[in-house]
Parts: C-alpha cells; structure tokens; sequence
C-alpha cells in the first residue's frame, strides 16, 4: 500500500518531452517507500509517536520531491501541473492526518489516490518505467488491481477486474468494487485501447450475470451499445488537428447534461471518456491556441466532476480553476467560473440547507475576480 505514494509522483508527474529525466529523482523515493512500509500496513505500529514521526518525515521528504518537480518544465504542461498540484494537496491533508493519529484516514487518502495515478497514467504520452515488484500479501484483489493498472501493468490489472466481475457473486467482493471493477474495465477500453469492439463484447458479456444488482446490469447495457455505436464509426487516417480535436470531443458531448443518475447520464458514461482523451490531446499539442486549450479544460472539468464524483479529491475543480487562471476576463472563463460556482456550491448543500466554509467563497472571490 505505502508504495503507492512513489507511484503517485511516477505517474502523475512525468510524461513525454521533458528536458530532464525524471527517473532518478523518483527513484530516490524508493528510500522514504522503505520506511512507510512497515507502517501503514498495521494499526499498532502506526500509533505510536515515533512511528507517527517517521512517517511525517517521509511525506516531507516526499513534498520536497514534488516541490523540485514544480521548478522542471513539468510546469508548461498545464495536465501535468493540475495533477501535480492535486497530488500537492493530497499529501499535505495527509500528513496533517498523521499530526491527528487518524490512521484510518491516512490509509483511505492513500487509497483513493490510485484513481488519480490511473487517470493521469492512461494518457497515451506517459511513458513506461521499470517497475520493483511489491508485496502485495497483504492487499485485497481489488487493490492489487488498482496497483497494476496505476503501474501500467494493464494485463494484470485486466485479469484482476474480469475475474472480480464474473465470477461474482461467487466471490466475497462488495458491490463498491464490483462497481469500481466496471469503471475501470471502461476506461482500459475506452482510453487505454482505444478498443471499441472488445469493449462493446465485454459489457455484453457483463449483462449476462444476472446475479448483478439490475442497475449495474442496465449501466452495463447501456456502455456495451455505446462501444458497439463507436466500433461502426470510421477511422481517421491521420492525426487530428487541435480544432478538429475539440470539435470531434463537443460532438460527443452533445446533448449531455453531466448528471449522474439519469438513463442519459449513464449512457454517456463512454463519450465522457472518449471525449477526455481528445481534450487532453489539445492541452498536449503545441500548436493549440490559448482559446482551444481553455475550452478543453472547461470540458475536462465538466467531465472529470462526474466521472471523478466518487473520490475524495475534486479533480473536475481543478481543471476549471486552471481554466480560470490561464484564461483569465475571457468568455471562457468565465464559463468555467459559472461552472466551478456550482460544483462547489451544490458540494456543500443538502437537506440542511447550504453551508460553504469561509476559505471556500475566499476562493471563489478570488477566481470570480480573475474570470469577470
């Protein structure tokens, strides 16, 4: 489990066309992973004050990795810097967590970033590494899983989630990861292989079992026909401009109200992650102009708020406080302002009323200055 925070920088912060090679540094992480591990694995050991100390020193030492990778030219990729700065934020709640002894949480924060390493790990500019095999022993089926697929050991992770999948109920997997086995699967399909047909079989295959709660079998129906529409459409024979990128990603978008639970929100669950692929190529793209790049992370953010509703981390925010900034008294912006105003506010509302922390309107003040 504790290898995880020397994936998340591996994964999150290195990509194709930087001037220095961000190996070695990384690499040196393995020491601060050789300390965590005997920690975070059992409660015991992580209560008491010297072991609570040794790893704060560890995710210190890890900031400051990540505090060097700021000042490289990771810094013009604006993807790359959003993740950075999530990973940032992620560590430091963390380590104040280790502060209060909150073990429980300190392991959940851990865990919730795979997704993060996943996300950013499927885009296609990130390049392989030579991974050191981890002890896995003591981690669920479902974790191990996540490990592969945030290492880019695709196959493994694949054969993981397939077998959770179908082989349930037979298994002892909750429905949480039977739900988070489907996610992934879509994504290894939709943005790994970019392989409609095989996603189209597999959903189809997954409606099959009935023993499945009717709404994961409906969700499921619903991706399958979404990769069989994909499969027929023609292939461009060249590569996309970034015009003919972000166009490409609207038309997928159309009609698409970013909800969670409605029958239209779940069959556009696969656009989501076709469009995000596209997007992603504009921010990648030297050639993309500031408006193209700015749209893209208005629809990135749009997309990542749904699709990432479920973690800790609010990665659509990001991408639209991005948005903001590097876009700053345009239109654009200010539609990412509009946007990022409601997540926020609708994230702190409920039957209680509204309730938004002081430090969050600051914030939004802030941004509504740059936007408007």
């Amino acid at each position: 489990m504790s290898k995880l925070f020397l994936f998340l920088v591996l994964f999150c912060c290195a990509s194709n066309g930087y001037a220095s090679d961000p190996r070695p540094e990384m690499h040196a992480l393995a020491e601060e992973i050789t300390i965590l591990q005997k920690y975070l694995f059992t409660e015991n050991s992580f209560t008491a004050l010297d072991s609570r100390q040794k790893v704060k020193n560890s995710l210190g030492a890890i900031r400051g990795h990540l505090e060097s990778l700021k000042r490289s030219d990771i810094k013009d990729d604006v993807a790359m810097s959003i993740n950075l700065e999530m990973l940032k934020q992620h560590i430091q709640d963390t380590s104040r967590a280790v502060d209060k002894g909150d073990f429980l949480y300190v392991k959940n924060m851990v865990k919730s970033s795979f997704q993060m390493c996943i996300n950013c790990h499927t885009r296609k500019s990130t390049p392989d590494f030579s991974w050191p095999e981890s002890d896995m022993t003591k981690m669920k089926e479902i974790e191990r899983a996540d490990y592969y697929f945030a290492t880019r050991q695709f196959s493994k992770g694949k054969s993981i989630y397939e077998d959770l999948i179908e082989s349930y109920p037979k298994t002892s997997s909750n429905i949480s990861d039977i739900r988070n086995s489907l996610l992934e699967m879509a994504i290894y399909f939709a943005k790994v292989q970019e392989d409609p047909k095989e996603g189209a079989v597999f959903f189809t295959r997954v409606t099959k079992n009935k023993e499945l709660p009717v709404y994961l079998v409906k969700e499921s129906d619903n991706w399958a026909k979404e990769f069989l529409v994909w499969s027929k459409e023609s292939k461009s024979k060249k590569d996309l401009k970034p015009k003919e990128l972000l166009s490409k990603g609207k038309k997928l978008l159309e009609g698409d109200q970013f909800t969670l639970v409605s029958e239209l929100g779940r069959s556009f669950h696969i656009r989501r992650l076709r469009a995000s692929v596209l997007f992603h190529k504009i921010l990648e793209d030297k050639s993309a102009t500031q408006q193209q790049k700015g749209e893209a992370l208005y629809y990135l953010g749009k997309i990542y708020s749904i699709t990432s509703s479920n973690l800790f981390f609010r990665f659509g925010e990001l991408y639209l406080k991005a948005c903001i900034q590097e876009n700053k008294k345009t239109e654009i912006a200010q539609k990412c302002y509009v946007s990022l105003e409601s997540i926020v506010i609708d994230g702190y509302s409920g039957s209680a009323g509204t309730s938004v922390p002081e430090d969050e309107k600051n914030e939004l003040s802030r941004l509504k200055t740059m936007a408007f």
